[in-house]
């Protein structure tokens, strides 16, 4: 059986930590290329186990749902703010902006509100805040 010299376990767990304090996001192309990139490289003699499978597939589909469930939420909020008099935390600019909520639009999954013809992502927003009294609350 041969062996394998020069293999650092240390720049390994580097590598992958210093992944994970990036912002990382994996999505289903990113999920199945690796699936297909396993299949490929796998030991013909030695092949994966169905059950392994399963489990990928499994994970996959949670992931799915997850990510719905992500793009629900934020279009319902969305939605729930219009006519609401807030100030938001713009992450992509660093400003804050304070208006009535006037439109909503959904953009690739991504829903965007619309204070004083401003259009702001809500991922993209940090702190929301309800300013003055709403009667409709």
């Amino acid at each position: 059986m041969a062996s394998i010299t020069g293999v650092n376990p240390t720049s390994s767990t580097t590598n992958s930590s210093s992944l994970l304090s990036e912002n990382v996001n994996l999505g289903t192309t990113d999920f199945l290329q690796l699936l297909v990139t396993q299949l490929q490289n796998q030991d013909p003699l030695n092949p994966s186990s169905n059950e392994e499978f399963a489990a990928q597939l499994a994970q996959f589909s949670a992931l799915e749902q997850m990510q719905n469930m992500n793009y629900n939420q934020q279009q319902t909020m969305a939605v729930g703010l219009l006519g609401k008099d807030i100030t938001v935390e713009d992450l992509e600019t660093g400003y804050a902006i304070s208006g009535v909520v006037e439109m909503v639009k959904i953009n690739q999954n991504i829903p965007y509100i619309y204070i004083d013809g401003t259009a702001i992502r809500l991922d993209k927003v940090g702190h929301i805040v309800m300013n003055g009294s709403d009667s409709d609350a």
